[in-house]
């Protein structure tokens, strides 16, 4: 018995019969040319075990070996012996002695994916096609193509470079992209691989609950992935691994022109100490935007010199969205510059950030993130772990570009910062802004563990002004004068500022500084507002030092509080015993009250 395969096949460049010449052929079987791999294996298998099955019921009973056969049947009659590899031999048994007549399949094996991979199809030159089809039944999906088919293999000794360039570059150039499924395993390269407009690139390892087996490309030798100039608009990865070994290159490397991805779900290793997880350094007018990474995991050589993420477009506006960053341990940046520096870019947001670091942020360059040169640029809904003392930089910094772009409406919104430096030297978060600045610190939390030197927020250099900075609704567990809002600013505040324990917050030459609704405990010596000049013991002053306006100022360790209006207080101004009240109506006797019973109320105010 015969059977043929007459399904087109665009990737191998097959052709089939019409479904007429089908129909007319077998009188029933229906493979059509538009057949998927699975429809078509489906028919092949439905119409082997049928085959095999009669076969086996004209065969009669299968037997161990030829003796057993010949014992059980008389002349004339027929059995079958199982050989052992899917298939049967029938025998006829010719006066005692057995005589093959052909070999089947077995209904068993005929149906399991191992068996139709041994279902051939005819070529156009009469030879015969072999696929392994099990492995189309196991993990290719509609619209999708298994890397297998070009040779790609993961066992982690061949070099797959151009086998898996070959497979993108198909897909690509008949389709205009697709998915292409990669086999499990290490899937070594030697050469980097363009990853080309369209193409969606996959691991199997999703497909396989409970499997101890991933889909990991690895290299020793270059990049992993390059994006080439205006060649890559638009693509997904998810479900494998990215590992690049000392001598390998960028996981990811962009050159100049547009750039857009959507990278989930995926391992990202770093063991050279000299590359980047990402790369995209582009020239003054080269763009690089459209990018998303979520839900993913990265870890970065703790000897490492260069960022994990290095995005830097000139003088472009770019939109590089960075959302849902998971870093794990143990470490994602010994980084010449930070974990993740970005430069002279726009619109960039860095959310749902998980920085996690045992190590690495005390190395000269470490940090969590920098921005140069950024606008409309965030930092939001992220934590920071620093587990060990000693960082010699700022977790955060916010600065200038060197080609002097400004960087605007840019910050943290929603920051969590666990800091343990023990360094006192340190800035944990530090903006440099340079006359247009715009720098918001919003709703976020800066904390140190306990017994460890201030939190402190360093802002600006000599000469160099912001306007409207704003830190509001932020918890410092404590302020270092040395590091506080220093230098020229304009037109700054500090809105709903918790501070645990009092250092004095300095100032050089501000105009126009409100704080409203302070809290702010340990008012010793040490622990008040600064305002510089001279005298330069610590205080609150006035005049040529600098005015500091107030409303409702009051302390962590009691509710007495200073305020003022038009009129005596008594039955209109509540407090607590020990406030102070200012009438600024004045009149002599009538200036100044304070609360001396009632706690609270708006009664027991005595004029001074």
């Amino acid at each position: 018995m015969s059977l043929q395969v007459p399904v087109r096949d665009r990737m191998r460049g097959l052709r089939g019969e019409s479904q007429a010449d089908i129909l007319r052929r077998t009188g029933q079987f229906g493979v059509l040319p538009t057949d998927t791999d699975e429809q078509a294996v489906g028919k092949l298998n439905a119409v082997a075990a049928a085959s095999a099955a009669l076969a086996e019921s004209a065969a009669g009973p299968t037997y161990p070996d030829t003796g057993a056969g010949l014992a059980a049947t008389t002349d004339g009659q027929a059995f079958a012996v199982d050989n052992g590899d899917g298939t049967v031999t029938i025998y006829l048994n010719d006066g005692g002695v057995a005589v093959a007549q052909r070999t089947l399949f077995t209904t068993a094996y005929a149906a399991s994916p191992d068996g139709a991979a041994a279902i051939g199809s005819d070529d156009d030159t009469g030879g015969v096609k072999w696929s392994n089809l099990a492995q189309a039944l196991q993990y290719i999906q509609p619209g999708g193509a298994n890397a297998m088919r070009w040779g790609v293999v993961g066992d982690g000794s061949t070099d797959n470079t151009d086998n898996l360039n070959d497979a993108i570059e198909a897909l690509y150039q008949e389709f205009g992209g697709g998915t292409l499924y990669l086999p499990l395993g290490d899937i070594r390269i030697e050469g980097p691989i363009l990853w080309r407009t369209g193409v969606n690139i996959k691991g199997i390892a999703s497909q396989r609950p409970g499997g101890s087996d991933i889909t990991r490309i690895v290299t020793d030798s270059s990049d992993i992935f390059q994006h080439g100039y205006g060649a890559y608009l638009g693509g997904e990865m998810s479900n494998l691994e990215l590992l690049s070994e000392i001598g390998g290159g960028h996981l990811f490397k962009t050159s100049v022109g547009q750039s857009r991805s959507h990278i989930h779900h995926v391992n990202l290793y770093q063991r050279n100490p000299d590359k980047s997880i990402l790369s995209a350094v582009h020239g003054a007018t080269d763009g690089y935007y459209g990018n998303w990474w979520s839900n993913f995991n990265a870890e970065y050589a703790v000897e490492n010199e260069v960022p994990a993420f290095h995005v830097e477009c000139g003088n472009t506006i770019n939109q590089n969205v960075f959302r849902e960053f998971r870093i794990g341990r143990p470490a994602i940046s010994k980084s010449g510059t930070y974990a993740f520096d970005f430069h002279s870019t726009a619109a960039t947001i860095a959310s749902g950030l998980n920085l996690v670091d045992q190590a690495t942020f005390q190395q000269p360059g470490g940090g969590a993130v920098r921005m140069r040169g950024l606008r409309e640029s965030r930092v939001r809904q992220s934590g920071v772990w620093d587990l060990t003392s000693g960082s010699l930089n700022p977790l955060f910094y916010f600065g200038i570009n060197v080609n002097g772009l400004r960087t605007q409406r840019s910050g943290l919104d929603q920051v969590y910062c666990s800091f343990n430096g023990a360094d006192p030297t340190t800035t944990d978060v530090f903006v440099e802004a340079d006359g247009t600045g715009n720098i918001f610190i919003d709703y976020s939390q800066i904390g140190k563990l306990a017994g460890n030197d201030p939190t402190n927020v360093g802002a600006g250099v000599s000469n160099r002004g912001s306007q409207i900075n704003t830190v509001q609704d932020i918890a410092v567990t404590e302020y270092d004068a040395r590091y506080g809002y220093t230098r020229r600013q304009a037109a700054a505040m500090i809105q709903t500022f918790q501070q645990a324990v009092g250092y004095p917050m300095s100032n050089d030459g501000f105009m126009r500084w409100l704080i409203n609704n302070a809290y702010v405990g340990g008012m010793d010596s040490t622990g008040r507002f600064l305002w510089g000049g001279t005298p330069s013991s610590p205080g609150m002053r006035i005049g040529t030092d600098g005015t500091i306006f107030a409303k409702e100022f009051r302390q962590l360790t009691s509710q007495a509080k200073i305020s003022w209006g038009t009129g005596a207080p008594n039955g209109v101004v509540e407090g607590y015993i020990g406030s102070i009240y200012f009438n600024l109506s004045g009149g002599a006797g009538t200036t100044m009250y304070v609360k001396e019973s009632g706690n609270p109320s708006n009664t027991g105010w005595v004029a001074k």
